[in-house]
């Protein structure tokens, strides 16, 4: 689930849709509403497959909160950098 495995295709993993959220909020903070619809835009375009759901977007959310790699600020997601 969170790594792909032999059962699971690498775009279904949530380090996958972790890494399409990462890349959208380390250039500007968004809400949880604008990073859905950008998250759901990159999804396709890069895995060339059926659209996410909202629940797999949000265990990315989770995990990416769970590892230190986002934080919420103001209402608004953003990345955190890694020193």
């Amino acid at each position: 689930m969170i790594l792909p495995t032999k059962h699971l295709r690498s775009e279904a993993s949530l380090i996958y849709v972790g890494g399409i959220i990462q890349n959208i909020v380390a250039t500007t903070p968004m809400t949880v509403d604008q990073l859905w619809h950008g998250t759901k835009h990159e999804y396709v375009k890069h895995a060339h497959s059926s659209d996410i759901t909202y629940d797999w977007f949000v265990l990315a959310l989770s995990l990416l909160y769970s590892i230190n790699a986002i934080s919420l600020s103001d209402g608004r997601i953003v990345g955190v950098a890694n020193d």
